[in-house]
């Protein structure tokens, strides 16, 4: 089944996140358990290098191996960009959006 995201975290104000470990990631739902297990698991060979105690923000977010997260995007996507950027997710809040409004109105 394939997964249409719609990245929150590449709008047109992203905003990256530092854990108070300080690794770099590109929203706060991925800094969270058991989210931040993926992370690890595709930065395994590059960790240290991903946390700004090694490089700064810029050097991270620039590094070419920081697009793992969005390549990821086109075949498997992570389940934090599923859980909280896909289609499905997008649908629902607008739904709930909708509902809110009825009744706020």
């Amino acid at each position: 089944m394939s997964v249409n995201i719609i990245p929150k975290c590449q709008s047109t104000d992203p905003a990256d996140y530092i854990t108070a470990e300080g690794f770099v990631m590109p929203c706060c739902w991925m800094g969270n358990q058991p989210f931040i297990k993926e992370y690890f698991k595709l930065f395994a060979d590059c960790l240290d290098e991903m946390s700004i105690h090694s490089r700064t923000l810029k050097e991270i977010t620039e590094d070419p191996r920081y697009q793992r997260i969005a390549e990821t995007w086109k075949t498997q996507p992570l389940e934090v960009c599923q859980k909280m950027c896909s289609q499905q997710k997008k649908e629902q809040a607008q739904g709930q959006d909708r509902y809110v409004n009825i009744f706020t109105n």
